[in-house]
């Protein structure tokens, strides 16, 4: 999906071919921060690129995918973050995110997943969004129970993408309904009815 999403304190937009030193530099590179995604950390700048040419930029368009740079108003050049959903059922969307070091703890994750939840459900298709993270990481836990996602059950997941199906971790699954959504955003939710 093409979209650009302003927030108080951000832009979340598209990514553009530019991006990947950026990207490379707050957390695509960085093993600390990638410790939790299903991909390893890029050994250089030259592989985020490639990342970037071959895996994100030709998924722009795709109704059934939203992937955006997290930006600073002021500084949108700067690529801080990545919050991306994608489909896996008819109505419903996966969401997932990651955060350079540097911008941790300031509260951008959780403004930025409000106004991407906001977006997705003022799509009349989407019902439900879910996303999981890793019982040991209590950050991103925080901030989906934050953003109003409730936990349903523990799953067990691969480490990485590439780990053998013994290499398993434990994560906690969340989801949130459009209608509970709509409870709680009752002004999004009158523009969604008026639209309609």
């Amino acid at each position: 999906m093409l979209a650009t999403i302003e927030t108080e304190r951000l832009v979340l937009r598209n990514y553009k071919r530019e991006d990947a030193q950026s990207m490379y530099m707050h957390y695509c590179g960085d093993a600390e921060v990638t410790r939790y995604m299903s991909w390893y950390p890029h050994p250089d700048v030259h592989y985020t690129q490639r990342f970037l040419e071959e895996g994100i930029l030709p998924k722009n368009e795709c109704p059934d995918r939203l992937e955006l740079a997290m930006t600073l108003k002021g500084a949108c050049q700067h690529v801080i973050d990545n919050v991306v959903a994608w489909k896996v059922a008819s109505d419903t969307l996966e969401l997932a995110y990651v955060m350079g070091r540097k911008h941790q703890g300031q509260g951008y994750m959780r403004e930025a997943v409000q106004a991407v939840l906001t977006y997705l459900f003022t799509h009349p298709s989407f019902q439900e969004v879910i996303a999981y993270d890793e019982l040991d990481n209590a950050a991103s836990g925080a901030v989906m129970r934050k953003c109003g996602l409730t936990y349903q059950k523990n799953i067990l997941d691969r480490r990485k993408i590439d780990s053998p199906e013994d290499d398993v971790v434990v994560c906690a699954l969340y989801s949130m309904q459009k209608n509970d959504w709509m409870q709680d955003h009752e002004c999004e939710a009158d523009l969604l009815k008026g639209s309609s």
